[in-house]
């Protein structure tokens, strides 16, 4: 049997996750695939867990100084669901009728994102809170993580996000086909390559789908 038939096997006998997490809502839908099937993925390294600490650490700071600037912040950690295409997340908080997402990216990143204000990362996460919890609009929080944890400096911007119901209604639609697809046992085509393009090589699903094939689908 070959080591692709092999992964198929495998991938059958394997329960469905319950829901797609908002983080990931936008991302590649083999990713998604391979995520709801519980296929096997490389562990996070150590370096990676520490730099989730330490981005949580930059997001609890962030939140302090928007209390401190008599922002009243509410919500915090709230459940937002979508039944139907079984996406789920919780925000980080709200002040009246805007949600606030706070994002944490080391001193070179945040640079970088303040001169270009391009926050197209974090947007699908981002709408799919602002629609699902019914707030106005949405208000992305960038902290510099490195100059909050090492220096003690306080570096954050923000960002104004307008709903897009197109969009929302888009990714919702694309993850209710990505949950067939994964009861069905079709996998969707990849959309980069597997330990060449920028994004795939932050993917711990790389060894399953280099096994499958970049074009190649597979069906029951």
């Amino acid at each position: 049997m070959s080591a692709v038939n092999e992964f198929r096997q495998a991938a059958k006998e394997k329960r469905l996750k319950h829901y797609i997490t908002a983080r990931t809502v936008g991302y590649c839908a083999r990713r998604l695939y391979f995520d709801l099937i519980y296929a096997h993925q490389v562990p996070p390294s150590p370096s990676l867990r520490r730099l989730w600490k330490r981005g949580s650490q930059a997001e609890v700071i962030a939140v302090e100084e928007l209390t401190k600037a008599g922002t009243p912040v509410t919500d915090q950690q709230r459940m937002l669901t979508n039944a139907d295409a079984k996406v789920r997340g919780k925000i980080d908080g709200a002040f009246g009728s805007s949600l606030f997402e706070i994002k944490s990216a080391a001193s070179q990143k945040f640079d970088r994102l303040y001169a270009s204000l391009d926050m197209s990362e974090y947007l699908d996460q981002t709408l799919f809170y602002l629609h699902q919890g019914g707030y106005d609009e949405a208000v992305l929080v960038i902290i510099d993580r490195d100059a909050a944890i090492d220096r003690n400096e306080r570096r954050l911007f923000n960002v104004r996000v307008a709903p897009n119901r197109p969009r929302y209604e888009y990714l919702m639609s694309r993850a209710t086909d990505i949950r067939w697809s994964a009861e069905k046992d079709a996998i969707p085509p990849a959309e980069g390559e597997p330990y060449c393009d920028y994004e795939c090589s932050f993917c711990p699903f790389q060894t399953p789908c280099s096994l499958v094939g970049v074009k190649r689908t597979m069906e029951a």
